[in-house]
């Protein structure tokens, strides 16, 4: 998780198996948050059971189970591993956006803005939220022009795949120069950030569908448990006619983060491929998916309207 301040290992193991006040454990190690965890075993069934706590309050925010097979531990460890890295950082951005946005002064720095931007992303998806994220970035760029993060979440909500798909462009051409500008700045300043690599791709797909799989490709030489990059991958298949290669990317993607808050969007993906390759049962599946899922559901409708996926 780039970014992120972490205690190390040989630290956090002197606490093992100790009766902890998390409030002075923050105090101590200078921390905000905890990840605390647990292992069971019945058998050949693993079960890990992890939590997110803010130290100050002592309150969990987010917690979450895995469960597999301990035969094959070495994939198990690999699963757990991206979707814990996935689940915390959407939950502390999050958590984060809040803290920021009730204890800072009137005046945070660009750093905030950006991390506030951010946060939107995991909202569902409306013209109201699209608008209040590029202020966001738009704020952290003004405050800090070389904030790479912003300049990066500018630029997707600028990219054909958010701007166009949602309805609500000002205009097409412009927002997708505007994008490329942004993007091709933060990577000649940070070129072996991921994000910005399936930002690039996304501002290619839409006519350019081969240049935009080298540049997730890239992403996933950096950071192999990305479900963005899968996902901005599967999508540009579809388009070079390799939906059957498709299908594959995108179910990693679902495996990696199951409850993505953009999962409905990678569904999608998977009904286009199958309808590509004319498997129109598999397609229906897909489509239906969100319905046995009503929270989904929802998120789905508010996200994807102007798709018309129902």
């Amino acid at each position: 998780m780039r970014n992120a301040f972490v205690i190390g290992r040989g630290t956090a193991f002197t606490y093992k198996n100790r009766q902890i006040d998390l409030k002075t454990l923050g105090k101590d190690l200078g921390i905000r948050w905890a990840v605390q965890g647990a292992v069971r075993r019945a058998g050949d069934q693993v079960r890990v059971n992890v939590s997110l706590t803010d130290v100050a309050s002592g309150r969990d925010i987010w917690s979450d189970r895995f469960d597999s097979d301990r035969t094959k531990v070495s994939v198990l460890q690999d699963q757990i591993t991206a979707r814990l890295a996935r689940s915390l950082n959407i939950e502390l951005i999050q958590a984060e956006s809040r803290r920021n946005a009730t204890d800072l002064s009137k005046n945070p720095d660009a750093v905030d803005f950006a991390m506030r931007g951010w946060a939107k992303s995991y909202e569902p998806r409306s013209k109201t939220t699209i608008a209040q994220a590029k202020e966001l970035f738009d704020n952290a760029l003004r405050l800090d022009p070389d904030n790479v993060d912003a300049m990066i979440g500018k630029a997707w909500y600028l990219s054909p795949p958010i701007n166009l798909l949602s309805g609500w462009p000002v205009s097409v051409t412009e927002d997708k120069k505007t994008a490329t500008n942004l993007v091709d700045r933060a990577l000649s300043k940070s070129p072996a950030n991921a994000m910005a690599h399936v930002v690039k791709g996304d501002t290619l797909r839409f006519g350019n569908p081969e240049e935009a799989l080298h540049q997730y490709d890239a992403a996933l030489e950096i950071n192999p448990n990305f479900p963005a990059a899968y996902s901005g991958k599967g999508d540009a298949l579809i388009l070079v006619g390799r939906a059957r290669e498709a299908l594959s990317v995108t179910q990693l993607a679902l495996r990696l983060s199951p409850r993505d808050p953009s999962a409905v969007a990678w569904r999608w993906t998977l009904c286009h491929a199958h309808l590509h390759l004319r498997d129109y049962q598999e397609a229906i599946e897909e489509s239906c998916f969100p319905r046995r899922f009503p929270s989904l559901r929802r998120r789905s409708l508010e996200q994807n309207r102007s798709m018309q996926i129902w």
